[in-house]
C-alpha cells in the first residue's frame, strides 16, 4: 500500500509545474547600507539591521508572547523556528510572509495611512501579529497525504500548500486576529474598514461569497478579500469557533487537488447559499435615512478622490486615482464637475498633499537605485504656473510636508515611531520634536496655532504644540479616533474627522466658543474636510460603495449636535523610548551554517516550439538551497532527456549592487540546420554542451511611480563543448571545409552583453498593456575561441513603443521593431524575428521584424470565480531578410488578422487554480517572394 501512496503523491508532485523552474530561489540586492544583525529566542531568529535594536526586541517580544494564540488558529501545530527580517532601509511600511526561504519580512517604519486602523499600541505589535498567523498557518502540519510527504524533504515547497487556501479565508484569519487585544486594534474595529463593508453589503449588488473569498484584479477595491476575508472568519468564528478553517487547511495540506467551494460546504457543515444568506442577514447594517443636505460635486464609481483644496473660488484641486485614470493631482471645476489632470504622480498612503499660492506640496517615494525592496520618502513641489517638479529633500525619509512662515514642517521617520523636523530654506534639517512611544500622524500649522494629530497608547487625537517640541492635550472623543485636521482661513475653526458611532463624520471646534460641532450626517464615511476661503462652503470626501463622491454642503456652524470632549487628564501620558533589557544580546549575520539544502524536488518539462521539442521529455531531480537574506542562492541538478544524462549547478550571489551567477552544466539542446545536399528540407539535431558559464546582472531602478523606468545591464562569459548527436537515427552530417563530424566535441569560449532599458512605462488599472512608455533592448554575443570555425558573432536590437490615444477607454498600441544580423545559423532563435506558426531556416545575414498591434478591451469579469479581460486584437506583422525560407528569392512574411481574444484566470474557490490563456486569432499567411 505504501509504495501506491508514493507512487501517487510523487505523480501529483510532478504535475505540479513550478518545480520545473531553475530560479525557486533568487537572490536580492539588498540596500547597499544595510548591515544586518541577529537576535534568537526559543523560537524565532530576528535578523535586523543596525540601529533597530528597540524594533527587534520588541518584534520578539510579541512573536513570543502570541505564538500560541496564533498556531491555534491552524490546528495541528508543528515545531516553530523561523528568521523574521527586519529592514529600516525602506520607507514603504509593509510585512509578508515568504515560504522560499520560509521568513518573515518587515519594514520597521510605522505605517502612515489609515489601512490599519488607529487604536493599536504600535506598528510593530500590529504587524507581527499579522504575518506571524500566515507564518503559523505555513508551518502547521496535518494528517497523512501530500504536505507530509513533502515536508519530508522540501518544507518549504510544503507550506505552499498550507497557503493554497482563498486570500480571503488567509488575509481573513490574519487581519481576524491583529483585531484582538487591548484598546480594540486592528482592521475589524476600525470604522473605516467597515465603512467598506457597510456600504457593500447594503448596495444592490453586493459581493458574492467568491469575490469575497479572491484578490480581485480589474475591480475596486484593491483589498476586497481583506474586507470580506475577514468579516466571514469573525462571523464563522464566532459559530464553530474557528474549526472550519483548521478543518480546509489540513484538508489542503493533505491533498492541494481539493475543491475549496465543496471543502467550504463540508467545514461548515450546510450549503454555501444558506450560509451566505445567514451571512448577510446577520452582518447587514441598519442603514438610517441621511439626514444632510449634500451636492456631488465629482464622483464615479471606480474612482477615489481625497484631500480636497481650494485653488481660486471656482476650482478645486483633488488627488484622484481610478480603474481607468492615471494616479495624480486633478484640478475640478465646482460648476460643472469637469476634472482635468495638473501633474501625474502617485502619493503614498491617504495621498496626502498641501497647496499654496500656486504651489503644491506632497512627499512621495523615490526608488533606491539598486535595490527594488527599498524607496525613500522625500519632500517635491510643483508649480501649477510653471508645469514644473522640484526636488525638495534627498534622502530625508520624511512626509506630509506643510508650509511655514520659517520653512517646511514635516514628520521624519525615526525606527517604527517618527519625529518632527523643519526643513530650512537652506536645505537643513532642525529637529524640533525627537522621538518617543507615541506615532505622529499629521501636522496643522494656523496663524497662531500648531494643531498635531497623535496616536498613543490605544488613543488618537489632538495635541496643542509648541515650537520647541512640547505637546499639550487638547481635542479627544471619549468613543472616537480623530483623523484628517483642517483649518478655516482666519484659523477660528480646526476642522477634524471622527467615529464617534461607529460612522466617520466632519466635525468642527470654534476655539473662541470652545464647542464642537458634528457638521455632517453621512451614510458611511465622510473625510478630507476643507472649508472655502469665505467660510460660506464645506466640501469633503464622502464614501458611497466603490466610490469617494466630492460633495459640497453649506456651513452652518450654529446647526449640528454638539459632542462632549474627553477630558485631557484622563489620558495616558506619552511615554519616552524605551530602553533596551540588560539581557538583549545579538551577533552579526553570518552565512556559515545557513546554506544547507532547503528542497529536493523532482521535475518532469517539456520543451515548447521547433526544434526544441524534438527533444522530447526532459525529467530530473533538482536540490534548492538559500539563506534567509538571499545573499546567496543555487541550485544543483541532474536530469535525462533524449537518452542522454546531463546535469547542471547554479550558484548566484551578491556583490554589492551586482548579481552574479556561476554554471556549470551538461546538458542537451536542438538545433535546425539546412541540409544543402536536399533542397527544401530542415533537419533538426541535437546538441550536446558541456561547461561553465559566469553572469553579471547590474539592475537599476530610475522611477517607480506612476511612471516607471528601469534597466537590466548583463554581461557573462561562458567556456563549453558541444557536439551534435542524432535525433530520429540519421547520421550526423560532417563539415564540408575539413571532412570532421559535428558529433566530435568542438570547443568554444563566448562573451556575451545585452542591455534592457524601460522608458516611462504606464499602466492604469484595467490597462492589459503599458499606455505608454518605450522599452529598448540591445543584445550581443561574440566567439573569443571556436574551434574548426570562424568565432559566431550575432547582434540582436528590440524596441517596444506604447502608446494609447483612449486611455480611460484602456486602448492599448504597440509598435515593435526588430533586427537581428549575425554570421552563423546557431546564434540567436528564429522566433525573435520570424512570425509565430513558420517554420524557416535562417542562416547568416541581416532579418529584420516591424509588428503594430492594437487592443482593446469591452469587456471585464472579475468575480473571485472567473477573472476574464475580453478584448478585441488587431495585429499586422512583416519579416524580412537578406535570405529567408529555403527558396532564396523568398525574402519576406507578413501575418495579419483581427479576432477576439480572451485572457482568463480560473480561481480555486470551486477547484484547484488553473491559469491559461487563449487568443484565437485567425492569422491569413502570406509568402512574399521579393526580387
Amino acid at each position: 500500500m505504501f509504495k501506491y501512496l508514493v507512487v501517487f503523491f510523487s505523480a501529483l508532485l510532478l504535475s505540479l509545474p513550478a518545480v520545473a523552474q531553475n530560479n525557486f530561489y533568487e537572490p536580492v540586492v539588498r540596500p547597499l547600507n544595510s548591515r544586518y544583525r541577529v537576535h534568537r529566542t526559543e523560537h524565532f531568529e530576528i535578523i535586523f539591521e543596525q540601529n533597530s535594536e528597540i524594533e527587534a526586541w520588541q518584534t520578539a517580544q510579541v512573536l513570543e508572547r502570541t505564538l500560541s494564540d496564533t498556531q491555534s488558529l491552524s490546528g495541528e501545530a508543528r515545531r516553530m523556528w523561523m528568521p523574521v527580517i527586519l529592514n529600516n532601509s525602506s520607507d514603504q511600511s509593509n510585512g509578508y510572509v515568504h515560504t522560499h526561504p520560509f521568513r518573515q519580512e518587515i519594514e520597521v517604519p510605522h505605517i502612515k495611512g489609515s489601512r490599519l486602523g488607529a487604536r493599536h499600541h504600535s506598528w510593530v505589535e500590529i504587524v507581527a501579529k499579522h504575518e506571524l498567523v500566515h507564518a503559523a498557518q505555513a508551518q502547521a502540519g496535518g494528517g497523512w497525504g501530500l504536505g507530509e510527504l513533502l515536508h519530508w524533504f522540501a518544507p518549504d515547497f510544503a507550506r505552499i500548500l498550507n497557503l493554497s487556501l482563498p486570500s480571503g479565508l488567509n488575509e481573513g484569519a490574519a487581519v481576524y486576529f491583529e483585531s484582538t487585544g487591548t484598546h480594540q486594534p486592528g482592521r475589524l474595529n476600525d470604522a473605516r474598514f467597515q465603512m467598506q463593508y457597510r456600504a457593500m453589503a447594503a448596495s444592490e449588488h453586493p459581493w458574492s461569497l467568491s469575490q469575497m473569498m479572491e484578490r480581485p484584479q480589474y475591480d475596486f477595491h484593491a483589498n476586497r478579500h481583506y474586507i470580506g476575508g475577514a468579516k466571514i472568519f469573525a462571523w464563522q468564528s464566532s459559530r464553530d469557533q474557528g474549526a472550519f478553517f483548521r478543518k480546509m487547511r489540513s484538508w489542503r495540506y493533505r491533498n492541494p487537488l481539493r475543491s475549496t467551494g465543496l471543502d467550504f460546504r463540508k467545514a461548515i457543515g450546510q450549503s454555501l447559499d444558506s450560509l451566505v444568506v445567514e451571512f448577510r442577514q446577520e452582518t447587514r447594517p441598519q442603514t438610517p435615512k441621511r439626514q444632510q443636505i449634500r451636492q456631488i460635486i465629482a464622483g464615479k464609481k471606480g474612482v477615489m478622490q481625497r484631500w480636497p483644496q481650494w485653488l481660486n473660488d471656482s476650482t478645486l484641486v483633488v488627488y484622484r486615482k481610478g480603474l481607468n485614470e492615471t494616479s495624480g493631482l486633478y484640478s475640478i471645476d465646482l460648476a460643472s464637475g469637469t476634472t482635468q489632470l495638473i501633474h501625474s504622480v502617485r502619493l503614498p498612503e491617504d495621498g496626502w498633499f498641501r497647496i499654496q499660492n500656486g504651489i503644491i506640496l506632497y512627499s512621495r517615494y523615490v526608488p533606491d537605485r539598486f535595490s527594488t525592496l527599498a524607496s525613500y520618502a522625500d519632500i517635491f513641489q510643483y508649480d501649477i504656473s510653471a508645469h514644473r517638479e522640484t526636488r525638495i529633500t534627498q534622502g530625508a525619509r520624511v512626509h506630509v510636508p506643510v508650509q511655514t512662515p520659517s520653512g517646511i514642517s514635516a514628520l521624519q521617520n525615526d525606527g517604527q515611531r517618527n519625529i518632527w523636523v523643519e526643513i530650512k530654506p537652506d536645505g537643513r534639517i532642525q529637529k524640533i520634536r525627537g522621538r518617543s512611544q507615541a506615532d505622529l500622524i499629521q501636522l496643522a500649522p494656523s496663524k497662531e496655532i500648531y494643531a498635531l494629530l497623535v496616536r498613543h497608547g490605544g488613543w488618537q487625537g489632538i495635541y496643542k504644540a509648541q515650537l520647541d517640541g512640547e505637546l499639550k492635550p487638547w481635542i479627544f472623543l471619549d468613543h472616537g479616533t480623530i483623523r484628517e485636521l483642517s483649518w478655516s482661513s482666519d484659523g477660528q475653526y480646526l476642522f477634524f474627522t471622527a467615529d464617534i458611532d461607529g460612522v466617520t463624520n466632519v466635525y468642527g471646534h470654534n476655539l473662541s466658543t470652545e464647542r464642537t460641532i458634528q457638521l455632517t450626517d453621512v451614510l458611511y464615511g465622510a473625510m478630507d474636510p476643507m472649508l472655502s476661503k469665505d467660510q460660506r462652503t464645506l466640501v469633503y470626501v464622502d464614501y458611497q460603495h466603490q466610490r469617494y463622491d466630492l460633495v459640497s454642503a453649506e456651513f452652518s456652524p450654529d446647526v449640528g449636535m454638539e459632542v462632549s470632549l474627553l477630558p485631557v487628564q484622563e489620558l495616558p501620558r506619552i511615554l519616552s523610548r524605551p530602553e533596551l533589557p540588560d539581557n538583549f544580546t545579538h551577533e552579526p549575520y553570518r552565512l556559515a551554517s545557513r546554506l544547507r539544502p532547503r528542497m529536493v524536488l523532482p521535475f518532469i518539462s517539456r520543451p515548447n516550439g521547433y526544434p526544441e521539442k524534438e527533444l522530447g521529455m526532459r525529467t530530473g531531480l533538482r536540490i534548492y538551497g538559500s539563506d534567509p537574506l538571499r545573499q546567496i542562492t543555487y541550485m544543483m541538478g541532474v536530469m535525462i532527456q533524449s537518452e542522454r544524462l546531463g546535469g547542471h549547478a547554479e550558484v548566484s550571489s551578491v556583490l554589492g549592487p551586482v548579481m552574479v551567477t556561476l554554471n556549470i552544466y551538461n546538458e542537451a539542446g536542438a538545433l535546425a540546420e539546412q541540409i544543402t545536399a536536399q533542397k527544401g528540407l530542415i533537419q533538426a539535431y541535437g546538441e550536446e554542451s558541456a561547461g561553465i558559464g559566469v553572469t553579471a546582472m547590474l539592475p537599476l531602478r530610475f522611477e517607480a511611480n506612476v511612471r516607471n523606468s528601469f534597466a537590466r545591464i548583463t554581461t557573462s562569459v561562458r567556456s563549453q563543448r558541444t557536439r551534435w548527436f542524432s535525433l530520429d537515427g540519421s547520421s550526423v552530417p560532417i563539415r564540408e571545409d575539413t571532412g570532421e563530424s559535428f558529433s566530435e566535441w568542438e570547443h568554444s569560449t563566448s562573451i556575451r552583453a545585452g542591455v534592457l532599458l524601460a522608458i516611462g512605462l504606464q499602466q492604469n488599472t484595467r490597462d492589459l498593456w503599458p499606455n505608454r512608455g518605450s522599452v529598448v533592448g540591445v543584445y550581443g554575443q561574440t566567439d573569443v575561441l571556436r574551434e574548426n570555425d570562424s568565432g559566431w558573432t550575432g547582434l540582436y536590437l528590440r524596441y517596444r513603443q506604447y502608446w494609447s490615444f483612449l486611455r480611460r477607454s484602456n486602448t492599448g498600441m504597440v509598435l515593435g521593431v526588430d533586427l537581428l544580423t549575425q554570421n552563423n545559423s546557431g546564434v540567436y532563435s528564429n522566433s525573435l524575428v520570424i512570425p509565430q506558426g513558420h517554420k524557416v531556416f535562417l542562416g547568416r545575414g541581416v532579418y529584420a521584424r516591424v509588428k503594430a498591434e492594437a487592443l482593446q478591451p469591452v469587456w471585464y469579469v472579475d468575480d473571485g470565480l472567473l477573472t476574464i479581460p475580453v478584448y478585441l486584437k488587431a495585429v499586422y506583422v512583416y519579416g524580412f531578410a537578406e535570405r529567408m525560407l529555403i527558396d532564396k528569392e523568398s525574402r519576406g512574411i507578413w501575418a495579419a488578422g483581427v479576432g477576439l481574444g480572451i485572457q482568463f484566470r480560473l480561481l480555486h474557490y470551486l477547484d484547484m487554480e488553473i491559469r491559461a490563456s487563449v487568443n484565437p486569432l485567425d492569422f491569413r499567411k502570406h509568402y512574399i517572394a521579393l526580387m
